[in-house]
C-alpha cells in the first residue's frame, strides 16, 4: 500500500482527504440535518482550537455555513434548511480556519464537493437499483410516470451501491442521466403541474439550476417532431453544461485521480 501523504498548495493550506470523511443526513422539521459520521483530523498538522464549520451549496444559490466547533471537541450534527429534493444534489465543504492572532481567519485545510454517503435516506429523487435483465450492459436509465427516473445498475457488477456512490462512476453517467431527465421534465410538465410529485420536484430542481422551462413550452406549436426533438435536445445539453460548471464532475474526478 502506497504511503499516505497529506495534500499541500502553495498557499500552505493542507486538503483533508476523502478518507477521512463521512457525511450522512435525515430530514427533520427544521430542514436536514447533516450527521458528521467521520471526520478525522488526526493525520494533519491543526492545533486543538483551530475553528471546525461544513458549507453547503445548492446550485447558483442555497448557500449555508454552519460552525460545529472547534478541532479538539466539534458537533457531529448541522441543521441546514434544505428541501428534500435538494438534499442529494447539495455539495458540502469542510474548512478548518485559524482562530490564533497570527493566522485569525485563514484557512488552514479543506475538503471540498463532498456528497453524503447514502443518499437513499433521503427519499432519493434518483434512486440507485440493481438489475439482473443488463446482460453485458453496465447501467441503465429507466422513468416511468408512477416512479420517475431510477438508474439501474448490473447486479454482476458485485458492490453496486459502491459504484453508484464513486465519483468515477457519477463522472461518466452525469451529463446523459441529466440530459434525458431534463428532456422528460420538460415534455411532461406540459400535462402535469403537481410541485409536489417526482415529477414537480425534478422540475424545482432544474430551476434552481437555472433551467427555463417555459422556453421549451412556449414552442409546442412546431409542427414536426424530428425538429422539436431536436430542439429539447440542443436545449437540454445547454443545461447540462451550465450545471456542469456549477458541479464540477471533471474536478471531482480529477481530485479523486490526484488523492490516489
Amino acid at each position: 500500500m502506497p504511503e499516505r501523504q497529506n495534500r499541500f498548495n502553495y498557499t500552505g493550506r493542507q486538503r483533508i482527504l476523502r478518507d477521512d470523511i463521512q457525511l450522512g443526513s435525515k430530514l427533520v422539521s427544521a430542514g436536514c440535518e447533516i450527521e458528521i459520521r467521520k471526520l478525522d483530523l488526526s493525520n494533519y498538522s491543526l492545533y486543538p482550537e483551530a475553528e471546525v464549520l461544513i458549507e453547503t451549496r445548492v446550485g447558483r444559490q442555497g448557500y449555508h455555513r454552519v460552525p460545529l466547533g472547534t478541532v479538539n471537541q466539534f458537533e457531529k450534527r448541522a441543521i441546514v434548511s434544505l428541501a428534500d429534493f435538494e438534499v442529494e444534489v447539495a455539495k458540502f465543504t469542510i474548512k478548518i480556519l485559524g482562530t490564533r492572532e497570527n493566522d485569525h481567519g485563514k484557512l488552514l485545510a479543506i475538503a471540498e464537493h463532498l456528497d453524503l454517503d447514502s443518499a437513499n435516506e433521503t427519499r432519493s429523487l434518483l434512486p440507485f437499483l440493481p438489475s439482473e435483465d443488463l446482460g453485458q450492459t453496465l447501467w441503465r436509465l429507466e422513468i416511468s410516470e408512477e416512479t420517475g427516473p431510477e438508474i439501474q445498475i448490473n447486479y454482476a457488477c458485485g458492490d453496486w451501491q459502491g459504484l453508484a456512490r464513486s465519483t468515477d462512476f457519477q463522472s461518466y453517467v452525469f451529463p446523459q442521466v441529466a440530459k434525458e431527465i431534463l428532456i422528460w421534465v420538460a415534455l411532461s410538465s406540459e400535462v402535469e403541474e403537481d410541485v409536489n410529485s417526482k415529477l414537480g420536484k425534478w422540475k424545482q430542481l432544474f430551476e434552481t439550476f437555472g433551467a427555463d422551462f417555459s422556453a421549451i413550452e412556449n414552442n409546442t406549436d412546431e409542427v414536426e417532431t424530428g425538429e422539436r426533438m431536436s430542439s429539447l435536445d440542443n436545449w437540454a445539453f445547454g443545461i447540462v453544461m451550465n450545471l456542469a460548471n456549477i458541479e464540477r464532475p471533471l474536478d471531482r474526478f480529477l481530485a479523486i485521480r490526484e488523492e490516489s
